[in-house]
């Protein structure tokens, strides 16, 4: 009887083992993280169109660092009722795709500084992410920049 408990315990224990590390691989991928690149995105941009609390506005941008592209920029920007804080949807496209990133500004300082994010893209750029910072300076030319810095990598 002792034996029969005794090889009964030993499967249970050989199986509990087997199942432990099925469920710890599983959690823990053999596949490395996404190496992350430098990229800057440049956009000078001027108002077409909308009325408050949306607005529209396009311009030329242009990639470098990790990819290079340029294109045409369209941002659909809702402010908020004090004119200090937009959240912008960017639509960047070339012939090679779009990519459409989020970003959050806040108006109150000089230069006006935010935060931006890929979220999607369609084509060449369809498993691409990033994220980083903005700024938009007055440099004088009567436009509108945005300079956006930070990382991309594909997922």
């Amino acid at each position: 009887m002792k034996r029969k408990i005794s090889f009964v315990l030993v499967a249970f224990l050989i199986l509990l083992g087997s199942a432990i590390s099925d469920i710890s691989s599983a959690v823990q991928p053999n596949t490395p993280a996404p190496k992350k690149t430098q990229v800057s995105i440049t956009v000078p941009f001027a108002f077409t169109g909308g009325t408050f609390p949306n607005f529209t506005f396009e311009g030329p941008f242009t990639i470098t660092g990790a990819i290079e592209a340029s294109g045409t920029a369209v941002m659909d920007a809702t402010v908020n009722i004090n004119f200090m804080v937009y959240h912008c949807i960017w639509t960047l496209t070339d012939a090679n795709g779009t990519i459409t990133l989020h970003e959050q500004c806040e108006m109150g300082s000089t230069p006006v500084k935010g935060r931006w994010e890929i979220v999607s893209g369609t084509g060449d750029y369809t498993n691409l992410k990033g994220n980083g910072s903005a700024l938009m300076p007055d440099r004088g030319d009567g436009l509108n920049w945005e300079l956006l810095t930070g990382v991309i990598f594909s997922k």
